[in-house]
């Protein structure tokens, strides 16, 4: 009795000099892009005596991006996608790095944003009100110097996700065929260092294979298996065997990471990202569905069509039975008119693989002389991109793309993109006209180069996704099989200015999100792995479209106009002409009566400052009443797209199928439409309002 009577005397005193703490998480009431989601956890020293706490890279006293949060919804709880972590408090604490704590005094309190983009995965669960709270479970240096834990009070924070789901940073979606027969990879990792990884891969290889034969042998819950997975039921039981069999020998088919320099941490991973142990994850893996995205130039030279051909001819005999058996077939309504003249039926890959065979001559360095020379023909350039599918195609399984530096004027540039699928199942892509699967002249296309970027002169275009989904027009889509790739060529002459950035060598990459019709047939995005390829840009540097310069002065003492539209069109129009107005005018007088950021103000335009503040009602008070001096345009019949403009074209703006089912005013409205075309234009600033649904500061 007197012992039992110690232990809760000991228990209490513990209790009593345990620290006493509260947890806070703040943030935005409502986000409408996931990309923007951002909550701040406050952590506050509510006891008398000061406590030292571990900064965890599993709890928000760290910004990892760990799972760090509950976050729980009414139609489900979003997937976590962020990092997988193994640390050793221990090994932090006997580190004596200071930097791995937090110091608090009585009523101080440790503060931290967490970015939450990336990390936590909404696309399933949907949109709709969250609540986020965060582990409450912290660790301290004790009065022995020794860790122990404590729990803090802890208030959760109510949140409104909706608008885009699908973010666009964090690590990408990978598949398991893409670590299939690949050999141990590392990444700034020393020798020594590669031999001691190689000497652990093929440890755990081994624990692995270990693992798998005591697990065949047994059916029922041993000492040995509840150790290490709990109590034995047959559904975890199979859970378990499934997860090592896929493991396999995964160990030394990995690519490893040595620039992580955490104290206390051993590894990590993003756990959506097999063949993957790093801390910083490197581009050139394959998402999932597996994607690859080159930009591929086309090709300028004068050799003739037959000796073009006979570069085909240099495959070896081993790849043409496969070739032969394709289904591909290129045709000519995907080539220049100026090639339907001059051939007289279309192009088969399997005729020209059958001429003849005449040994293996390397193919890549005669087709790379041949991209030298210049002045090509339609028929010749032609010839030149059936080489390139055919080698696509027989290279699908490894995903190779020819990349080849050419010269050309962007008077008469064009790119063509190849995407493949690398994975093992067909997807579904969705032609967004302002990604590289549609022909559409958008800001497709990341140009730098050291001299300067060029000025993108293009299409702005107000397009929905959901529509086209809703729509079941499947011209809105293509679909690809394991192995097959969608070509497209681009003209991108009057897209992009270079007079300014000047001639030389530039870096073309291809805008790599797409989005994809996922198993439960919602829009999902996946990022492709893209390759950059080199462009040398001379001669004329200005397409003849930019010879006009913008002025304002074209649409000034102009009345409203219109273009193959019928007059109930131009009824519609009308009014909400005068609808956009008003909203200009409303948000105009709002911006110049706030001089600081209010909760309206960064919903639409993000963190408050001067410069961006100013900027911003430059641009409202330059739209002015421009929706009624304006020629709208009603021969697009684009589905699922709203409107578009050129943003060098001031005064016109083109409206298609979306905008005649929308309401005049509202969510998605006519007028809100008009507004937002009105922005794109280069003499009122190309403002990038973040409207895709109302209108800023307009209600």
């Amino acid at each position: 009795m007197r012992s039992t009577s110690a232990v809760v005397a000991a228990l209490a005193a513990c209790v009593a000099a345990a620290p006493s703490l509260k947890l806070t998480v703040t943030g935005p009431s409502v986000v409408t892009d996931v990309d923007n989601l951002t909550v701040k956890a406050i952590v506050t020293n509510t006891g008398a005596e000061t406590v030292k706490l571990l900064k965890d890279p599993r709890t928000v006293l760290s910004d990892w991006r760990t799972n760090t949060f509950a976050i729980e919804g009414a139609a489900g709880t979003p997937a976590f996608t962020g990092i997988k972590v193994k640390y050793s408090p221990e090994l932090a604490l006997k580190s004596g790095d200071e930097s791995k704590f937090a110091v608090l005094a009585p009523g101080q309190s440790f503060e931290l944003t967490h970015d939450l983009a990336g990390v936590y995965n909404f696309t399933r669960s949907g949109a709709g009100d969250y609540k986020f709270s965060a582990g409450n479970v912290f660790q301290y240096v004790d009065s022995n110097g020794q860790l122990a834990t404590v729990a803090a009070e802890a208030q959760s924070h109510k949140l409104k996700v909706g608008g885009s789901l699908a973010s666009f940073k964090g690590a990408p979606k990978h598949d398991k065929s893409g670590i299939a027969r690949r050999a141990i990879g590392y990444t700034s990792c020393s020798s020594t260092r590669q031999s001691q990884i190689a000497t652990a891969a093929n440890s755990a290889n081994s624990y692995v294979s270990s693992a798998n034969s005591y697990l065949a042998g047994i059916s029922s819950g041993t000492t040995r298996y509840t150790t290490w997975f709990g109590t034995f039921t047959s559904s975890r039981f199979s859970t378990v065997k499934s997860h090592y069999s896929l493991i396999g020998t995964d160990a030394t088919s990995t690519t490893y990471d040595c620039t992580c320099t955490e104290s206390g941490t051993y590894a990590y991973v993003y756990p959506s990202s097999p063949a993957m142990s790093t801390s910083v994850v490197p581009s050139g893996m394959l998402p999932t569905p597996a994607l690859t995205l080159a930009p591929e130039p086309l090709f300028t030279s004068n050799p003739t069509l037959p000796s073009t051909v006979a570069l085909m001819t240099t495959f070896t005999a081993s790849l043409v039975p496969s070739l032969l058996q394709s289904p591909a077939r290129i045709k000519l309504s995907t080539m220049p008119t100026t090639t339907t003249s001059r051939l007289k039926r279309p192009l088969d890959i399997r005729d020209h693989a059958a001429l003849s065979l005449r040994g293996s001559v390397p193919f890549v360095s005669p087709l790379l002389r041949l991209a030298r020379v210049q002045g090509a023909t339609a028929v010749t350039e032609f010839a030149i991109r059936i080489v390139l599918l055919v080698h696509l195609k027989c290279h699908r399984d490894t995903g190779l793309i020819l990349h080849a530096v050419t010269t050309c004027e962007p008077t008469r540039e064009s790119t063509a993109t190849v995407v493949t699928n690398t994975g093992s199942d067909s997807v579904k892509l969705l032609k967004d006209p302002s990604s590289v699967l549609s022909d559409w002249q958008t800001n497709s296309f990341i140009i730098k180069s050291r001299i300067g970027t060029p000025l993108f002169t293009g299409i702005r275009i107000k397009y929905s996704p959901e529509l086209a989904l809703k729509s079941g027009d499947e011209s809105n889509f293509v679909i690809l099989a394991p192995g097959e790739s969608f070509a497209l060529a681009h003209s991108l002459a009057g897209v992009y200015n270079f007079t300014r950035s000047g001639a030389g060598e530039y870096n073309f990459s291809a805008s790599n999100i797409l989005q994809y019709v996922d198993e439960n047939g919602r829009l999902a995005a996946i990022t492709a792995e893209t390759t950059t390829n080199k462009l040398r840009i001379g001669g004329s540097l200005v397409a003849l479209r930019h010879k006009e310069k913008p002025s304002r002065r074209a649409m000034l003492r102009r009345d409203i106009g219109y273009s193959g539209c019928s007059e109930a069109q131009k009824s519609q129009i009308s009014t909400a002409a005068n609808f956009a107005n008003e909203y200009v005018a409303n948000a105009t007088a709002y911006l110049r009566s706030i001089s600081t950021g209010t909760t309206r103000y960064t919903q639409w335009f993000g963190t408050f400052d001067s410069t961006r503040f100013g900027t911003v009602k430059l641009h409202f008070e330059n739209i002015g009443t421009d929706a009624t001096s304006s020629t709208y345009d009603c021969g697009c019949t684009q589905s699922a797209t709203y409107a578009y403009v050129y943003q060098d074209r001031p005064g016109y703006v083109y409206l298609c199928e979306a905008f005649w089912s929308a309401l005049d005013v509202g969510s998605d409205s006519r007028a809100g439409t008009i507004v937002h075309e009105q922005s794109h234009f280069v003499v009122n600033g190309v403002l990038m309002i973040m409207f895709t649904a109302q209108l800023p500061l307009a209600y």
